[in-house]
């Protein structure tokens, strides 16, 4: 509850904002809403998912593949950067370990998905949700769906596969399976 100064200094600077305000109501255009982000309604939004699920399931398939190879393979390096930088702090998981589980996660899921965002990778669980929704809005059938969500999953799987193959090769990360063992008894 406010006391009566409060009441009446909080008055004073309402009625005192109110004063210069502009006596007709502005509207933002919508160029300029969609120019910085904009804000859009729920409606329109899953409108707006339905319309670029449509589009994804309706590439080619050897564009569906090559983009969820390389989704796969982004995800696969996005690992890789988290086990080799959040992963390789001894002294911080000694002396702050909540620091280090958080370090380690910040590093390899954010760039993955940055990297599939950026290249337009096709990552089976966004087409789970687009597709779907463009499946309840009948804008693509039962068949394209499930092409998609097949070619996306396997090709996703193919990608990080071929990825762990290569650093294994490589002799990138020759202790790898010792310190994901490890890290998996940890958490």
């Amino acid at each position: 509850m406010l006391s009566s100064p409060s009441k009446l200094v909080l008055f004073a600077f309402l009625s005192s904002t109110a004063a210069f305000a502009p006596k007709t109501k502005m509207t933002v255009p919508r160029a300029a809403l969609e120019l910085r982000g904009g804000f859009s309604p729920p409606p329109e939004v899953f409108q707006k998912y339905a319309a670029y699920g449509e589009f994804q399931a309706k590439q080619p398939t050897e564009k569906i593949i090559m983009q969820s190879i390389l989704a796969g393979c982004y995800v696969a390096f996005g690992c890789a950067f988290a086990i080799c930088v959040g992963g390789a702090m001894p002294g911080i998981k000694e002396s702050n370990p909540g620091l280090q589980k958080l370090l380690f996660g910040a590093f390899g899921l954010p760039f993955a998905l940055l990297m599939i965002i950026l290249s337009g990778g096709q990552l089976f669980t966004g087409n789970t949700a687009l597709i779907t929704a463009a499946l309840l809005e009948g804008r693509v059938s039962k068949a394209e769906l499930l092409k998609n969500w097949v070619l996306s999953y396997f090709g996703n799987f193919a990608g990080v596969l071929a990825v762990v193959f290569a650093i294994k090769a490589a002799g990138l990360m020759p202790n790898l399976a010792p310190t994901v063992g490890v890290a998996a008894m940890n958490t």
